[in-house]
């Protein structure tokens, strides 16, 4: 019975899932490839207008919280605030794990 029970275990061993899903990993580098590129659009100098600073500031919010979700799913834990520094933080630790965007 235990003969059995190794090959069932070794048959099925490859079939685990290691790390996380490959498909949510490249949703949030892209997600967070073209929330990058719309804040570098929206930093360029420009006629500025409470509408642009509003759409800069929602844009921001959704790269930290994007760059959140990434480093939840690596497995580090992201920092409580939403300054830079947090944000540095959070992208050299995505970097460290191999993460491009």
């Amino acid at each position: 019975m235990a003969g059995v029970m190794e090959r069932l275990r070794r048959r099925i061993h490859p079939l685990r899932r290691r790390g996380p899903d490959p498909f949510v990993t490249l949703e949030l580098q892209v997600r967070l490839g073209r929330l990058s590129r719309e804040l570098d659009v929206l930093a360029a100098p420009r006629v500025r207008s409470f509408a642009a600073g509003h759409h800069a500031r929602a844009a921001e919010i959704a790269y930290d919280r994007s760059l959140a979700d990434a480093c939840e799913l690596i497995g580090e834990p992201a920092p409580v605030g939403n300054g830079p520094t947090d944000r540095l933080y959070m992208e050299a630790a995505l970097v460290r794990a191999g993460w491009t965007w």
